[in-house]
């Protein structure tokens, strides 16, 4: 059995967190219900996601990043457009060193 929690609503997206029998989960879901994503509790992400949201000040970068998943997701970018993602993505990674 489980038990979700009403959640939080960040812009125009939902986070909530599932407590399995096994595992806890994270979902962010779209509030018109179209489009969602979850992370399981082992996964780095879970841990990030619930600091950011429990986080009143850390809100509007918690609603910027899930756009970001949601308008990549979402799209057919170009080649260019990937070859820029990943350099901005290396970028960053030699930033956080």
């Amino acid at each position: 059995m489980s038990k979700k929690t009403n959640g939080i609503q960040v812009g125009n997206f939902i986070v909530t967190r599932d407590n399995g029998s096994e595992h806890d989960w994270i979902s962010i879901k779209a509030v018109s219900g179209f489009w969602s994503m979850r992370f399981r509790d082992d996964n780095g992400m879970f841990s990030r996601i619930r600091e950011l949201a429990n986080n009143k000040e850390l809100r509007e970068y918690l609603e910027t990043w899930i756009k970001v998943c949601f308008l990549i997701s979402n799209a057919t970018p170009d080649v260019k457009f990937m070859e820029e993602f990943f350099k901005s993505y290396s970028d960053l990674t030699e930033r956080l060193r």
